[in-house]
């Protein structure tokens, strides 16, 4: 199902979630994030949200840049909504703190053609 948002907003929303995540993060070293759950869950949900966005983009078919992997973006929030325990922290801090950072500057750059 389509949404009629203008897919500026669901751009603007990967990027507050992303912020979210880099507040959450900030100063938390790999051994504290696995050994807490609250960090876990919050992190997992502010990915779930950029999935959602992500999926409310590809859906209006608008052209993304093709350096980001947009399905695998989608696919992650898939695994979270249907894993559940089984989900790797570690690859979710890796995701987190590898991947988030160029996902950040190239939506940055979409909002700018937006303008």
């Amino acid at each position: 199902m389509s949404s009629n948002r203008n897919p500026r907003l669901w751009v603007e929303d990967i990027l507050v979630s992303i912020q979210e995540i880099e507040d959450t993060l900030n100063e938390i070293e790999l051994n504290e994030f696995l050994g807490n759950h609250t960090l876990v869950n919050a992190v997992s949900f502010d990915l779930l949200k950029i999935s959602e966005a992500v999926k409310h983009l590809l859906e209006a078919n608008i052209e993304l840049p093709s350096h980001e992997p947009w399905q695998d973006i989608y696919n992650l929030g898939n695994r979270l909504r249907h894993a559940y325990f089984g989900i790797d922290q570690e690859r979710i801090w890796l995701v987190a703190k590898q991947d988030l950072p160029s996902l950040k500057n190239t939506c940055q750059n979409i909002l700018q053609t937006f303008s």
